[in-house]
């Protein structure tokens, strides 16, 4: 299937015998048929997100944040949560402490709801459908796999032991070991310098509207995943948008996806 391609150029990249363009302006390239990617390899690496595109671990996220406002008389709404989406827990709590003007400082309850969360990993954590077998076809093509979330490294931990995922990855990245949590660029900064991969020459799997900016501004090919556990996230300034990794061919990640 010949497909469409819209994006934006510098001017400088672009012919003039054409006539006068203007800068910033988007232009329509001619359809490109996908057998002209076959067995082209465009990217060297895959960086997944963990939460909500690996593992459905959103509704245990918003369990351990519930039942840890609890005890200080906090009903947490869905409103309170999604907009920390992507970020990392500490941001939340401390998020939510102001919101609500809590006397308690986020380091002394952060360590109650981190073990919330490693106990609801280790009993329910599951993988997303069609999650791992994506991952398996990106080994098969040669693709190196790097992992970049914002959860501390003891959930991650925990995700790759229970899904057998440890050999996986070729470089794995917390939120703990960057100084500025996504929306900004670093956590995949860092990820891509521990794969030896320039950054253009990586994508980003995303759920999160800050993982899909950090990825977008660290120069990354940016897949937005539509999880049904991700509500309310702005993914427009992902390259492509997909909600289901068993119906997706993989293109353009995978030369195996031309059809």
């Amino acid at each position: 299937m010949d497909v469409p391609v819209r994006f934006r150029l510098p001017v400088h990249s672009i012919q003039r015998s054409a006539g006068p363009l203007q800068a910033g302006f988007s232009y329509c390239i001619p359809p490109i048929p996908r057998s002209f990617y076959m067995g082209r390899k465009l990217y060297q690496t895959v960086i997944f997100d963990m939460d909500g595109v690996l593992t459905d671990s959103e509704p245990l996220h918003v369990q351990a944040e519930k039942e840890t406002f609890a005890s200080f008389g906090v009903t947490l709404k869905p409103s309170d949560l999604y907009r920390y989406m992507g970020r990392t827990p500490r941001i939340l709590i401390q998020g939510i402490i102001e919101q609500y003007g809590l006397n308690i400082h986020a380091d002394a309850l952060y360590p109650r709801h981190s073990e919330r969360l490693r106990n609801l990993y280790r009993s329910r954590a599951e993988p997303i459908p069609g999650a791992l077998e994506f991952l398996r076809r990106c080994l098969r093509q040669g693709l190196k796999l790097g992992l970049a979330s914002s959860s501390e490294m003891n959930l991650i931990r925990i995700v790759l032991q229970k899904f057998q995922l440890k050999d996986s990855f070729h470089a794995v990245t917390s939120g703990d070991e960057v100084g500025r949590v996504k929306p900004d660029p670093d956590i995949f900064l860092l990820t891509a310098k521990k794969l030896n991969c320039p950054p253009k020459r990586c994508a980003v799997i995303e759920d999160s509207g800050a993982g899909v900016r950090a990825a977008k501004a660290a120069g990354m090919f940016c897949v937005g995943f539509k999880g049904i556990n991700s509500p309310e996230q702005d993914l427009s300034p992902a390259d492509i948008q997909v909600d289901d990794f068993r119906s997706w061919d993989g293109y353009p990640l995978l030369s195996e996806g031309v059809r």
